[in-house]
């Protein structure tokens, strides 16, 4: 388990096919197969919210983090807390981020259950909207004077180079529960927002992709093709606007390879 308070050892089960990545503090998860079911995060945030072990942290980092599918910029590790456990000092996460390159592979796994979750989303989808005497009818707190608090005490953002969401308990279940049936359609994202209040922008995102894997290979590409071109940039927003245009150009032209090679295949059928 990982403690926050000193950093003995850390939460590290997630299957080697999971990728993640970060825009500014937005997460972006992909899937491997064109599966529109947010499962990285669906474990991750119910999991955590039911711990027993106190001050207990889901790390994300190595091989789970690749670069963002928009401009390939470098991802920072992900950190998952809740907020009723005590807040990790800046000393303590600086700690821990100079012994990510040490901690080497995972000596072994955890199961991390997710109890209760399956029947949560299975009694929200009879709800109809605008029906208030069922909808959130197991979210009553949604309704009570707590409920900004709550909400409040939601927070996202760039901590001692972590990408750091911490939320109470409650939040976390109500995330997963709406997180997990996320589908993205065809070429579009689907997203849900993070820390979100009516005081405040959202500090963050969860979004999703059908073609995670293609976006990000475009985006390095592209951004290989504009350094190449030209190899300083006085703005970081002219390199991305480069990237993104290159990338843009990149993905029409796959795809249109590919509706043409699968055009064929049918005709020969």
């Amino acid at each position: 388990m990982a403690k926050a308070k000193d950093c003995k050892s850390f939460i590290r089960g997630f299957e080697s096919h999971r990728r993640l990545s970060h825009s500014r503090v937005f997460w972006t998860a992909r899937f491997l197969k064109k599966v529109g079911r947010a499962r990285c995060q669906r474990p991750a945030t119910w999991g955590l919210s039911y711990q027993r072990q106190p001050n207990t942290v889901v790390l994300i980092y190595g091989s789970h983090i690749v670069p963002t599918p928009f401009g390939s910029e470098r991802s920072d590790p992900i950190l998952l807390m809740r907020a009723e456990d005590n807040q990790p000092k800046e000393k303590t996460l600086q700690k821990l981020r100079q012994r990510l390159i040490h901690l080497g592979p995972s000596h072994q796994t955890v199961r991390w259950l997710t109890f209760g979750l399956d029947k949560k989303v299975e009694e929200d989808k009879l709800c109809t909207p605008g029906d208030f005497s069922r909808d959130y009818a197991n979210d009553f707190w949604l309704w009570t004077c707590d409920a900004q608090r709550l909400r409040d005490a939601e927070t996202m953002g760039r901590k001692s180079g972590f990408v750091c969401y911490r939320a109470p308990a409650k939040m976390m279940q109500l995330a997963a529960s709406q997180i997990v049936t996320m589908q993205p359609t065809g070429q579009y994202s689907d997203y849900h927002y993070l820390a979100e209040s009516d005081s405040r922008w959202p500090d963050g995102e969860v979004q999703i992709f059908s073609d995670f894997r293609q976006r990000c290979s475009a985006a390095k590409e592209a951004r290989r093709d504009v350094l190449e071109q030209q190899p300083c940039f006085a703005n970081p927003a002219d390199l991305y606007t480069a990237v993104a245009s290159r990338r843009d150009r990149i993905l029409s032209l796959r795809r249109r390879q590919t509706a043409k090679r699968f055009g064929k295949r049918a005709q020969s059928v």
